[in-house]
């Protein structure tokens, strides 16, 4: 059975459209995802977006202020992520947080498989699981996750450090801490 290796791609920043309203004394700027299909296409055909445009996987939209990225909303193609990426449900869902979260810039990472001669089902099949373990780990960073399914919370004890507990546990069992070993997840 061959492995087939997903790699990062990114963070590339979403092309974005403002609109100013208001009169001297107050203007409101409305950030929008671009609806210009010919910046879109330039968008498209930059350095490595031009060969992942074709391409399946997961992406990931995440905000991008001061040096940090907060992850937003995780989603995979079963096309291609050209087709998907910026379909309107999801614009509107990162227009929404943009609307909410005036400062910083929307950015968008990729992971995606180069492997060629893999087949097209397994990969879409691999894409699942790799959004739904995404969707995992940025819930844990930020519990606003824009995602509407697979976003329930959930933990092994002593097997990561997943969700916080408010029931007074600080320490995993010993049997945690051995599988932990095993997995190679922490030092003996």
């Amino acid at each position: 059975m061959a492995d087939i290796q997903y790699n990062v791609y990114g963070p590339y920043d979403v092309p974005i459209d403002e609109q100013k309203k208001g009169t001297r004394k107050k203007v409101i700027t409305k950030k929008t995802i671009s609806d210009d299909s010919e910046k879109m296409k330039r968008w498209w055909s930059q350095g490595e977006l031009k060969k992942l445009r074709k391409s399946t996987g997961c992406y990931v939209f995440a905000k991008y202020v001061r040096g940090v990225y907060t992850p937003w909303y995780v989603g995979k193609t079963d096309k291609c992520f050209e087709q998907e990426v910026f379909q309107d449900h999801k614009k509107r869902k990162m227009e929404n947080m943009l609307w909410e979260h005036e400062r910083g810039k929307l950015v968008v990472f990729f992971i995606s498989s180069e492997k060629k001669n893999a087949c097209a089902t397994k990969r879409i099949s691999y894409n699942g699981l790799i959004e739904w373990w995404l969707i995992v780990l940025v819930k844990n960073v930020n519990r606003k996750l824009a995602n509407d399914r697979q976003t329930d919370s959930w933990f092994v004890e002593g097997l990561g450090n997943w969700a916080k507990r408010d029931d007074g546990k600080k320490r995993p069992s010993e049997s945690a801490k051995k599988l932990a070993c095993a997995l190679k997840l922490r030092a003996k």
